[in-house]
């Protein structure tokens, strides 16, 4: 699996990875992960009294891909 460091928004699955030099295929996007660790953004709205009543975390995914070796092998099994 390769990890990559830029978002995947949900719906993305199937789609490629491609190298922006001669888009060649790295791999293809399985899944998005989110860590609960590390959010983009936090909103807090505080009461009058400086009392948090709601906290927001924005995740920003991150995608997930299969490498592109097991792509070719299932190709070439085909």
């Amino acid at each position: 699996m390769l990890e990559l460091s830029f978002p995947a928004l949900r719906g993305t699955s199937g789609a490629p990875v491609l190298s922006n030099d001669d888009f060649m295929l790295w791999g293809i996007i399985v899944a998005n992960v989110s860590y609960h660790l590390l959010p983009a953004q936090i909103e807090s709205v505080l009461e009058a009294e400086k009392v948090m009543s709601e906290e927001t975390r924005f995740m920003l995914p991150q995608a997930v891909a299969v490498n592109v070796r097991h792509v070719r092998a299932i190709i070439n099994e085909l």
